[in-house]
């Protein structure tokens, strides 16, 4: 019974070791994403965050790649920006994977496939919650209307129309805005 109640004990302190362990390095990998967030912008953001994803802990990851999608949004870099919102799309769940969706759809349209957003976006909306099909509903306008798909887009309008989501106004562009 003492060996049996030694091995228990032995087990459990391995157990409790090993996430002490794990604790202590997402720690650092959280301060060291932290670090590089508020110490690069730009293009040095992208290569410190795209050197930093490969060793990135599992649950950081995400955020990583959150990360790197915006900071390349924000440069134009926006083929890097359809890669990286992929990435997130297939790493996330829920509300977040939406999310990532939607940011995915907006860089197609920016590099210049629209069409292949339609198509996400199109797929996205039937079990999209009511949170997200105003915001949905814009970015399948937009998308439909660069790849000249006018009934989509209008179809799109429409539901936003009847939504009363209609009067807010929606982004482009690096500084444009015009109403929908």
């Amino acid at each position: 019974i003492l060996i049996g109640a030694a091995v228990l004990v032995a087990l459990a302190a391995t157990v409790a070791g090993f996430r002490m362990l794990q604790a202590r390095n997402l720690a650092g990998a959280q301060e060291a994403l932290g670090s590089i967030l508020v110490s690069t912008s730009g293009k040095d953001k992208i290569a410190a965050l795209e050197k930093f994803l490969p060793e990135a802990p599992s649950a950081l990851r995400g955020a990583v790649l959150f990360e790197l999608a915006g900071a390349s949004m924000a440069v134009e870099d926006y083929a890097k920006a359809v890669d990286s919102w992929q990435q997130l799309v297939s790493v996330s769940k829920g509300d977040a994977k939406l999310v990532a969706s939607l940011g995915h759809a907006r860089a197609l349209v920016l590099v210049g496939k629209p069409a292949e957003a339609v198509k996400e976006l199109s797929a996205l909306k039937p079990n999209a919650p009511e949170a997200f099909k105003a915001p949905l509903d814009r970015q399948l306008g937009l998308a439909a209307e660069a790849a000249g798909d006018k009934q989509t887009a209008l179809a799109a309008y429409n539901d936003l129309l009847q939504s009363g989501e209609a009067g807010r106004r929606v982004r482009e562009g690096p500084g444009l805005e015009r109403p929908v």
